[in-house]
């Protein structure tokens, strides 16, 4: 079952990092989601959001000078 780490875990000899989706046994899994350890992956599609776009130099308009002119 896979499930979703919360804290690190070191399991006997394998080490589970928190943060990382971690493939374990059913039994264990159960265990872990129980006392708060791991929580089960949502199935969440992936949507990209654009950039919003900013305005570089090339595309201002020149400014007027704020000093005075001699």
């Amino acid at each position: 079952m896979k499930v979703l780490m919360l804290k690190s875990v070191v399991d006997g000899r394998e080490t589970h990092i928190r943060g990382t989706i971690v493939e374990v046994n059913p039994d264990i899994a159960k265990h872990y989601l129980a006392v708060g350890v791991a929580e089960k992956p949502e199935e969440k599609q992936i949507i990209k959001q654009e950039k919003a776009s900013f305005e570089t130099k090339e595309h201002k308009a020149p400014k007027n000078r704020s000093t005075k002119k001699k």
